[in-house]
């Protein structure tokens, strides 16, 4: 997994997850962490003990020896631990070259989930696939460290959580409908910060960890247009802004954009507009 020193920083930054949003979900994420051997003498409790929460720890690099309800374990890299509430355990050993990332979270006891994340418990489990690109996606927005990233760090880490307790599908459509708008935000701030930038659907879709077909169906159903569509809008919007103040002239409106040249950005502009971005500026004068 590609876990990088910044994404480690920022995961450790990130110091609350709560988001900004209210959602009304079975999950609360109490604490996304990332520890490597350096530091595990000092973050690691020595003595056999227990939480009233669910722990989740995937190690990246190296290894991990635990004891969970008096059962030996060793975790892996590629692996990940799920420890239940109310579960002695402790940790024995690790490597020299462990990098690890934990979550701390609570699940509503009547939940399928709270039983299916019980099940796991005290098991080693691999983590490849979905559950490492939500991981690795979480930590790539807490490095982000945008407005929109503790809100999108929580929904990311509450999908990740689900698709690892194999509740039904039917029940996850139903509980994440919202995370699917936050993936929204998470592309829309995505447009925003990086409106200087010729971005293709693919960029974006990238970025959100998502197809374009799945990240288009999103943009209809929330947005009523797809996501060309709104980039094109927010593009025309960012050059009317620019094409207004006088400082900036067609030629620097271009190339703020990302255009390669006056030439495709007035046939851009005239596309979206009706008018040349010349016409646009005498408009606009005389207002």
């Amino acid at each position: 997994m590609n876990f990088t020193i910044k994404a480690f920083d920022a995961v450790n930054r990130i110091n609350s997850v709560s988001g900004i949003y209210e959602e009304d979900l079975p999950i609360e994420i109490l604490r996304f962490h990332a520890l490597n051997a350096e530091e595990a003498p000092y973050m690691q409790t020595q003595k056999e003990h227990m939480h009233n929460f669910f722990e989740l720890h995937f190690v990246l690099m190296g290894e991990m020896k635990y004891i969970v309800n008096g059962s030996p374990l060793t975790a892996k890299a590629g692996s990940y631990l799920i420890i239940a509430p109310e579960s002695p355990h402790l940790i024995t050993l690790f490597s020299k070259d462990l990098l690890k990332c934990s979550i701390a979270f609570s699940v509503k006891s009547d939940e399928p989930m709270y039983s299916a994340l019980c099940i796991k418990s005290g098991q080693i489990h691999n983590y490849s696939g979905d559950p490492e690109r939500l991981l690795l996606s979480a930590a790539f927005e807490a490095e982000r460290d945008t407005t929109y990233s503790p809100a999108i760090v929580k929904n990311t880490l509450g999908e990740l959580i689900y698709r690892i307790s194999g509740t039904t599908e039917k029940k996850k459509r139903s509980v994440y409908a919202d995370s699917y708008d936050m993936r929204l935000v998470k592309a829309k701030q995505f447009i925003e910060d990086n409106i200087h930038l010729f971005l293709s659907c693919e960029d974006i879709a990238a970025y959100c960890y998502l197809s374009v077909k799945q990240l288009n169906r999103i943009f209809l159903k929330n947005e009523g247009v797809t996501l060309l569509g709104y980039l094109h809008a927010k593009k025309t919007e960012e050059a009317k802004r620019l094409l207004v103040d006088k400082a900036y002239s067609i030629k620097q409106t271009s190339v703020s954009l990302g255009f390669s040249s006056v030439y495709y950005f007035t046939r851009f502009f005239t596309k979206h507009t009706g008018m040349t971005p010349g016409e646009y500026k005498t408009y606009i004068s005389k207002k």
